[in-house]
């Protein structure tokens, strides 16, 4: 059963996008076809669920590159203090960019090179 939900659900979306000329994300599929994919539970419940992995995954292992930068050799003789507020700088990059007045320097670890000064 959950197969054949599949096999209906491909050609439609795939016939519907290639009317539109464009490319679409998960959620545009979402918003655009609800209704017709409640008759397709499966498929609805794969597509809702499609949404949280990438993202999800993506912010972990950009965690964990931010923790083996601050956790390296001279990592390892900083005071447990210093090593989160440089993990929270590092992985709050929003709340850098907001950073004005005398915490203007900090901006630079909200910058496309994000590398870490230990030292």
């Amino acid at each position: 059963m959950k197969e054949a939900e599949f096999a209906v659900a491909q050609p439609f979306l795939q016939d519907e996008m290639a009317k539109s000329n464009k490319n679409w994300t998960t959620q545009d599929i979402l918003i655009r076809y609800c209704e017709p994919l409640a008759a397709m539970p499966t498929v609805l419940k794969t597509l809702k669920l499609s949404l949280t992995f990438g993202a999800s995954t993506a912010t972990c292992e950009n965690s964990f590159s931010t923790l083996k930068n601050v956790f390296s050799e001279h990592g390892r003789s900083m005071l447990h203090k210093r090593k989160a507020c440089l993990i929270q700088i590092a992985v709050e990059k929003d709340l850098t960019k907001k950073l004005t007045g005398e915490w203007k320097e900090l901006r630079r670890f909200s910058t496309a090179s994000r590398r870490l000064q230990l030292f």
